[in-house]
């Protein structure tokens, strides 16, 4: 199960990272505000999955053990 969330954690990141990229600097955000939005709701949406699936999975089935 580790090396599963490990790995997946390697497309959520560099989806993260890319995000940053791209909207690291308020000119870009004001230039393509709707485009920020979109991005914004896909990449955090993904981050706020992947927490609530290790605070519902991951981390009760290592407090198991």
């Amino acid at each position: 199960m580790g090396t599963k969330f490990q790995d997946d954690m390697g497309a959520i990141a560099a989806a993260y990272m890319g995000f940053a990229e791209r909207w690291n600097q308020a000119s870009n955000v004001a230039r393509d505000p709707e485009g920020f939005r979109k991005d914004a709701n896909s990449v955090l949406k993904t981050v706020h999955a992947r927490m609530h699936k290790e605070d519902t999975v991951f981390y009760p089935a290592i407090e198991a053990l």
